[in-house]
């Protein structure tokens, strides 16, 4: 009798990955609530529309998020954001930002270069953006389009300044506005923002995914919760202790609110439209939106912060701090250390294994587990599995029933009388043949983690056939240690 595969929905596979920036839209749309309150806690109750929002998730045990119903056990925690009222630039992105900025018109955002293939082979995206920065001196000083000159960029901290040597073609008076306009963030934003689709793709961009005016900041997405606790001194207590990034994130509410706050005071003083306070900036709205930008540069990096205060807010763990060094999430909490599903131990050569194969010890083989769904497939396989029981090969350490319950096989001592039930999760031991990712620390390009099929082999060492062995920059001197991660993706699913 033939098989019939059972019907469902059309299989999808992935055929790329798209890595852009986050725009202003995309932001909100990822938000499920919009912080406008500087005040985080009300009789230790968050605030709504505050930084602690319960939409974004909670780490209090006795309240649910609001959004998903889950406690702090299952919620992940949801993004807000913060429309700015001054938009700033991106501290990781100014130098981006001002390449780009002196190869397009100031005025009619026209591209100012042309290709450079010389009528040879056409350049990519990326090396024609890095070839025509590389060259920025031959760029045009007038622009084809509207013929007018083009000021000079250079960098001041974080922000960019406006020097206008040529001024050419222009009459006095505009001569007179251009110099008296002061070149802002949100100017540089309108200049990106005019920028056509053929001229973002021709410096590598794509409008879709990663367009230029994205590079400055103009809605700051805030973290959940989750990632920035607030600690209570003790249970139910009402002090409580904001996590660095929760204050950081105040004191950008605060500034932001005091921008907003002088602009509505401008507004009903003068008349003036919004639009026109951002282009003109008078002083003390510059005052307001200057420490914004260093409260921006303060939380994404603090070196990048133009302010040189040194004090308490330099000894905060901003975002830059929680990601780089040895105590950070890449290096302290990724790595391939003490971590779930993974064995290390010496490597040893092996001339009888494929280059696509890769030897593990048998006290490995009984310890790790890899997660089968029990379908029709491989029902009775993994019933055989169960049997077999926990630390034997072909066996199972645990069974995660649909219900959500955990039985551990090695306290077990009926295991011939468990049933196993479709869509049950069974903890099988690994056994020949499976995949698994092996990689030799530390690493160094993407060879040092290569997927590779496993076969069991007596001895404590990982075996290895020699000619993979330039990819890991391996040797068999006894003292390289490397780790096998198990693949995530689950069989028979």
């Amino acid at each position: 009798m033939a098989a019939v595969r059972p019907s469902g929905p059309s299989i999808k596979r992935i055929v790329g990955i798209h890595f852009g920036l986050i725009s202003a839209a995309e932001a909100q749309r990822q938000s499920v609530c919009e912080v406008t309150a500087s005040t985080i806690y009300a009789k230790s109750i968050p605030v709504n529309n505050g930084l602690n929002d319960v939409r974004m998730g909670t780490v209090d045990r006795r309240i649910q998020c609001h959004t998903c119903g889950h406690s702090v056990v299952d919620c992940n925690g949801h993004a807000g954001h913060r429309v700015l009222t001054v938009p700033c630039y991106h501290p990781c992105f100014t130098d981006k930002v001002q390449k780009i900025l002196r190869l397009v018109c100031y005025f009619c955002s026209t591209l100012l270069v042309s290709d450079p293939s010389h009528g040879g082979e056409s350049l990519t995206g990326r090396e024609r953006f890095v070839y025509i920065t590389g060259n920025a001196g031959k760029v045009k000083k007038l622009c084809p389009n509207c013929h007018a000159p083009q000021p000079h960029y250079r960098r001041q901290g974080t922000s960019i300044r406006m020097d206008w040597p040529i001024t050419a073609g222009l009459t006095d008076e505009e001569i007179a506005t251009v110099k008296a306009t002061k070149f802002t963030a949100y100017r540089a934003w309108l200049i990106l923002k005019a920028m056509t689709d053929e001229a973002v793709t021709f410096l590598g961009f794509q409008p879709t995914v990663c367009h230029p005016e994205a590079l400055i900041l103009r809605t700051l997405l805030i973290p959940p919760p989750t990632i920035r606790p607030s600690i209570m001194a003790t249970a139910g207590s009402r002090s409580m202790g904001l996590d660095d990034l929760t204050r950081m994130l105040c004191d950008i509410v605060k500034k932001d609110m005091l921008c907003a706050a002088e602009i509505e005071r401008v507004e009903k003083a003068e008349g003036t439209a919004y639009v026109d306070q951002l282009v003109a900036m008078a002083d003390p709205l510059e005052e307001c939106a200057l420490k914004l930008q260093e409260d921006i540069n303060v939380y994404f990096n603090q070196e990048a912060s133009t302010s040189g205060k040194v004090g308490a807010s330099s000894k905060r763990r901003n975002l830059a701090h929680r990601l780089k060094g040895k105590e950070g999430r890449v290096r302290g909490n990724l790595n391939g250390k003490r971590v779930n599903q993974s064995a290390r131990t010496v490597i040893s050569p092996e001339a009888e294994l494929d280059i696509h194969e890769l030897g593990i010890p048998e006290f490995v083989a009984v310890t790790l587990t890899r997660t089968e769904v029990v379908c029709p497939i491989n029902h009775q396989v993994l019933t055989r599995c169960v049997q077999i029981g926990a630390g034997k090969l072909g066996g199972a350490s645990g069974i995660v029933t649909v219900a959500g319950e955990e039985i551990r096989l090695d306290m077990c001592q009926h295991r011939d009388r468990l049933k196993l039930q479709y869509g049950d999760r069974v903890l099988r031991h690994l056994r020949d043949g499976d995949w698994v990712v092996f990689n030799r620390q530390p690493s160094l390009h993407k060879l040092s983690m290569i997927g590779l099929k496993i076969r069991i082999l007596p001895g404590k060492t990982f075996r290895l056939s020699v000619p993979v062995t330039p990819g890991f920059n391996a040797d068999f001197d006894g003292e390289l240690t490397s780790t096998a991660f198990i693949h995530c993706r689950q069989q028979g699913a």
